[in-house]
């Protein structure tokens, strides 16, 4: 089995089509996509975030994974076992101060899933996983008295660990 690794920074619509150009040059098809790529920025509250980098955070979070899911797709429909697995977020749902843009942009990706599922649900299967806080580099940065609070609701006690969610990629892209 051959691996190539072509690099795009998804907030670029056309390095994402130019990506997924040159994927289709290598292969005809592709058995999935995981789109995986994003992140939540520093702590801080909707009305005092500058439009920037709120935009910004929508094009990593958002804009990005539409085109990723766009430009994928055609190559998707050809694999063996087509699937779009998204990473979403609890907070897109419950939200939480300071991080009002990135929930925002997650719950604007819960939404093209959905429609995404119904859309291709003949050809591909799309789905999302919105793993609540998970131990991760990106967590190191988020001050242990902002962590605590969250984790003492957390029935397990503890944060999500990247194998938790891992399984559930590998099972919701797998033809189980």
């Amino acid at each position: 089995s051959e691996i190539h690794t072509i690099a795009a920074d998804i907030r670029n619509a056309d390095a994402v089509r130019d990506a997924f150009a040159a994927i289709a040059r290598h292969r005809p098809g592709i058995d999935g996509l995981v789109n995986v790529a994003g992140y939540t920025g520093p702590l801080q509250a909707l009305e005092g975030i500058d439009a920037a980098s709120f935009d910004d955070l929508q094009q990593a979070n958002l804009c990005g994974v539409r085109a990723c899911c766009q430009h994928a797709m055609p190559l998707v429909r050809q694999g063996r076992h087509p699937a779009i697995v998204n990473v979403s977020t609890g907070i897109a749902s419950i939200g939480a101060a300071g991080y009002g843009a990135y929930a925002i942009a997650k719950a604007g990706l819960n939404a093209m899933t959905r429609v995404l599922a119904a859309e291709c649900a003949s050809a591909i299967r799309v789905n999302a996983v919105a793993p609540g806080i998970t131990e991760t580099d990106m967590m190191k940065a988020v001050p242990k008295a902002v962590i605590e609070p969250m984790i003492a609701q957390i029935p397990l006690r503890r944060l999500g660990q990247p194998e938790d969610i891992a399984n559930a990629f590998v099972f919701l892209a797998s033809e189980e």
